[in-house]
């Protein structure tokens, strides 16, 4: 039927333009406001108020070279899983996407988009020439809140859509490594949050900050159960993140 949300074209034609035409360089433009907001969700049609959807082509990007270096026909294989009835809607492209990832590299989409909210930190000055091809010429880095680990013991109020994400840079400026106790509150049936580092680690109750460093934490928000496309929420999701010196 084809009825599916605008963010599932925008992305894909974004996505496949820069594969055409890999020269051309004007979609770095749509990072912006994708980067600006890693708290909606990595699937938020916004209606056209910004360039997000076409940004979101990042995770696509993610996926091609991360999981399908050489085989970007995937998205093809998502666009035929979206294939339904006229007036079914089932399935969507969240079942499609689902299916494809499950199906072709035996990994989870809530997997895909825990790691992509790692990956989407090594760009521009903070690329590190092991994440995207192009990370250093994408000029806009996700917003992110800079804590000072010497401010602890301190409280810090989450809030992000499902599928979407905070970024904090935790900063020991001192001479000596800093360890510190995390404790993450929500109280949310519809959501889990995870909680990693962007190099891929899981973060438990405590972490080591060395000393003149820093560690960025990644809260993820991911669906308790799974959605589909008119089941997924853009509603805010809240918690809170304590963390004190030990």
């Amino acid at each position: 039927d084809w009825w599916e949300s605008a963010l599932i074209f925008e992305m894909s034609a974004t996505f496949v333009e820069a594969l055409v035409y890999p020269a051309q360089d004007d979609y770095f433009f749509t990072l912006e406001d994708f980067q600006a907001r890693p708290e909606w969700s990595l699937f938020y049609d916004d209606n056209y108020a910004t360039w997000y959807m076409y940004g979101a082509a990042m995770y696509l990007h993610f996926l091609r070279e991360r999981y399908f270096p050489s085989d970007a026909a995937f998205i093809a294989r998502v666009w035929r899983g979206m294939r339904s009835d006229a007036g079914v809607g089932r399935p969507d492209y969240l079942d499609a996407l689902r299916d494809v990832l499950l199906s072709d590299r035996g990994i989870t989409l809530d997997e895909t988009v825990v790691e992509f909210m790692q990956w989407r930190w090594f760009v521009a000055q903070f690329d590190d020439g092991n994440h995207f091809q192009s990370g250093d010429a994408w000029p806009y880095p996700v917003a992110f809140i800079e804590v000072d680990v010497g401010a602890a013991p301190i409280d810090i109020d989450l809030s992000a859509m499902m599928y979407g994400a905070n970024y904090l840079r935790i900063v020991n400026g001192g001479a000596a490594d800093v360890d510190v106790s995390i404790d993450l509150q929500e109280n949310d049936p519809e959501v889990t949050w995870s909680l990693t580092t962007v190099d891929g680690g899981t973060i438990g109750g405590n972490f080591t900050v060395p000393e003149q460093t820093d560690i960025v934490l990644v809260p993820t928000v991911l669906p308790a159960v799974a959605v589909s496309a008119s089941t997924l929420s853009f509603d805010p999701r809240n918690a809170t993140l304590s963390l004190d010196v030990m």
